[in-house]
């Protein structure tokens, strides 16, 4: 008797996880949209913003299986809070007490095992807890925010007979454009705004005509997992000399990135973004090398009107939008142009996750 008791019990409270499989149809349903060419790009930014979900979802279903509740509160009341800053609800400096107080969610977890799910008053307590965990996060972040602060460094850096200059940039997270209209007698000028908490090195030497700029940063960081233009405190901008030829390597790890190499004499390019969106507006004329990838995200890229562009695309799980007139076979995208030219510009473009956009200006 006592057996069937205890075998009741144990069943009652282990339930089957509906999280996973809900998960499991959405992106099926998804993909097959996909693939049918129903979904239209914008639904992709819907998707993006709307990621915060996903912790909301995994909550409720933890409360539903009765895994505990301290930690399923707390984690889902994130999801509402980063649902919230995607949607410009939220200040974005609350990002830095929130990438602060991260542990929380440790701590959220230990006391679940600690209270244990044995009886009504141990949800209440967990709910309790949770819920005040959370609200200390929240309040913590909606404070401090106002109180953020930010500086602006500007320099510049002289020409010195340069023929040709290397720029490596390797910033973690925020907001990177680069630009021409630095003055005739300087090759490379900058203007960053960052966080107190936040270090920018940045180099400039100059050996046998070639002019090496490196730039990177370290400290504390706002990162910020949204598609529709928010700001951050860190915003980097690097303007060259327009007529001094450039081989620009850049990498970041979360934000935005912005190359307008149509103001710029370009070599060479290479950039990555692993999380968020990288903007690429082409030169008019000229031979051309580069490429750009983004892990997940979106990639956006200005074609001249009219010029002969040759795109090798590789992409995974994409919603891939071209102009009128391009053609596209396997991995080869060409413009209309580049049928009737023999020599166009080369672009590589990889895109894993998110959406792939090709413009005309």
């Amino acid at each position: 008797m006592e057996d069937r008791t205890t075998q009741k019990k144990s069943t009652y409270r282990k339930r089957n996880s509906i999280f996973f499989p809900l998960l499991l149809v959405c992106l099926g349903v998804v993909l097959l949209l996909h693939t049918m060419n129903i979904l239209p790009n914008s639904a992709w930014s819907t998707i993006l913003r709307y990621w915060p979900v996903l912790f909301i979802a995994s909550a409720l279903d933890s409360i539903y299986r009765g895994e505990g509740y301290v930690g399923a509160v707390t984690w889902g009341g994130l999801g509402v809070f980063l649902l919230l800053n995607n949607l410009g609800m939220m200040p974005d400096a609350s990002w830095t007490v929130l990438l602060r107080w991260w542990p929380v969610l440790l701590i959220a977890a230990g006391l679940d095992l600690i209270i244990g799910r044995h009886s009504i008053w141990s949800a209440i307590t967990g709910l309790v807890l949770g819920a005040a965990l959370l609200a200390g996060i929240v309040w913590l972040s909606l404070d401090a925010a106002p109180a953020a602060r930010i500086e602006i460094n500007e320099a510049q850096y002289a020409l010195n007979d340069v023929e040709t200059i290397y720029a490596n940039l390797s910033p973690t997270a925020g907001e990177l454009t680069i630009q021409g209209g630095a003055e005739p007698d300087n090759a490379v000028e900058t203007v960053m705004t960052r966080g107190s908490n936040e270090e920018i090195r940045e180099a400039y030497n100059v050996q046998g005509g070639k002019g090496y700029f490196d730039l990177d940063n370290e400290g504390l960081f706002i990162f910020y997992p949204a598609f529709q233009g928010t700001s951050t405190q860190s915003v980097w901008e690097v303007s060259f000399h327009e007529d001094i030829p450039l081989v620009l390597e850049s990498e970041l790890i979360a934000g935005d990135q912005r190359f307008n190499l149509n103001e710029l004499t370009v070599k060479r390019f290479n950039v990555k973004t692993i999380f968020g969106r990288t903007t690429v507006v082409m030169p008019r004329k000229g031979a051309f090398d580069g490429a750009a990838e983004v892990i997940f995200g979106e990639l956006l890229v200005f074609v001249p009107e009219g010029a002969a562009v040759c795109i090798d695309a590789d992409t995974g799980l994409t919603a891939v939008d071209l102009p009128d007139g391009y053609l596209r076979e396997d991995d080869r995208i060409l413009s209309p142009a580049a049928d009737a030219n023999e020599e166009c510009m080369e672009l590589n473009l990889n895109q894993a996750i998110g959406s792939l956009r090709i413009v005309h200006y």
